[in-house]
């Protein structure tokens, strides 16, 4: 057996004898049986009674934070899974350069100096972007352009594959 499996195998035995143990009738008694050798017999009861009484509330206890943790993790696995399967592109700029963004990838290449900003995909066409850009000198939005195809293979990047897995193209700025 893996180390894993049987660290998993013992935490998981260790937690079922405590919750059976502090979840039976007979831990109270073993309390003040236990505690007859140290204090006096009614002392012990006490001990005994508080035990039966604040035992299983510490179990719960235990077992919610347990569950709390658990669906934690699953939810940032999650998010984890959702952010390598997405199945869009981003695409936004910062001072003079493009910045095209797919999974755990990012380019950067540069942009137009008058650049502002990007605000609307008209077209994606894998890898051929037709968007809507703001430039200083102008007041209106203008169509640009841009091809990543050449951008992808200078990197050599097999742009066929790479691109087939976007079905769109997304403008976002942080």
């Amino acid at each position: 057996m893996e180390k894993g499996k049987i660290k998993d195998l013992l935490s998981a035995a260790k937690d079922e004898v405590v919750g059976a143990v502090i979840e039976s009738d007979a831990a109270p008694e073993v309390v003040k049986s236990t505690a007859e050798l140290v204090v006096s017999e009614g002392t012990a009861a006490v001990f005994g009674t508080v035990f039966g009484a604040v035992a299983p509330r510490i179990n719960s206890a235990r077992l919610s934070y347990k569950e709390n943790r658990f669906e934690r993790h699953v939810e940032k696995a999650l998010s984890v899974m959702e952010y390598y399967m997405m199945d869009y592109a981003i695409l936004s700029s910062k001072g003079q350069y493009t910045i095209f963004c797919y999974g755990q990838d990012t380019f950067r290449f540069r942009a137009p100096y008058s650049l502002e900003y990007y605000s609307e995909i008209r077209e994606w066409d894998h890898g051929y972007i037709a968007v809507m850009t703001k430039y200083q000198h102008d007041e209106k939005l203008i169509e640009e352009y841009i091809d990543l195809v050449p951008i992808l293979e200078n990197l050599y990047v097999d742009s066929e594959a790479y691109l087939k897995q976007i079905k769109e193209v997304r403008i976002q700025y942080d």
